[in-house]
């Protein structure tokens, strides 16, 4: 009688749990609602050996030759190749000179730091 008792109970919380499965799956969770958000990181080399402390919130400028960042209107770095290319290619595709950027992780051995850019997809 036991094992009869425990293999019937079984099936029925098998069968439960895999409708609550399938429920839970069909239907959408907090994290489906959100936008997407693509962050990307590149490297920046420090203007005068000062580095910009982490959170510093920055400017990133297109120019002729190069993309440089700027903080409240002083140049603070210049991005690093390859990221330069990976950069400025995205910039000109979407026809942007500036765009907002923070400072994310200071390298001190490498003297480099990164910034991070968000862009809402």
């Amino acid at each position: 009688m036991g094992i009869a008792f425990i293999a019937a109970k079984g099936k029925q919380f098998q069968h439960r749990s895999d409708r609550a499965f399938d429920e839970e799956f069909a239907s959408g969770n907090l994290f489906s609602r959100l936008p997407d958000t693509i962050t990307s990181e590149y490297r920046c080399a420090p203007f005068g050996g000062k580095m910009p402390e982490i959170g510093t919130q920055l400017v990133i400028y297109l120019a002729k030759e190069d993309i440089k960042a700027f903080h409240l209107n002083k140049p603070v770095g210049v991005v690093m190749s390859p990221d330069c290319e990976q950069l400025s290619q995205i910039m000109k595709e979407t026809n942007v000179n500036l765009l907002p950027a923070e400072v994310v992780e200071i390298q001190a051995l490498s003297n480099v730091f990164l910034v991070r850019l968000g862009l809402k997809g």
